[in-house]
């Protein structure tokens, strides 16, 4: 739960500095998979589905950062 509820807070944070909505940030779904699954940012994450390349290269730091992976 508590990984989800920073990796909520941060995408409400991020959407609101882009002026984008959150799931353009970080669809739910992704958000749930990531929090329940960190392991699933190590072995090519940008396959995951609605992460994509150019969210991964936007973000993926940042969500290994939430989620305490190095």
């Amino acid at each position: 739960k508590a990984r989800r509820k920073r990796l909520v807070g941060w995408r409400g944070e991020e959407a609101k500095a882009r002026g984008v909505g959150e799931t353009a940030v970080l669809p739910g779904h992704l958000a749930d998979r990531i929090a329940g699954d960190p392991s699933c940012l190590h072995d090519a994450p940008e396959a995951l589905s609605g992460m994509g390349r150019r969210r991964w290269e936007r973000y993926g730091a940042t969500l290994r950062t939430l989620v305490e992976l190095r």
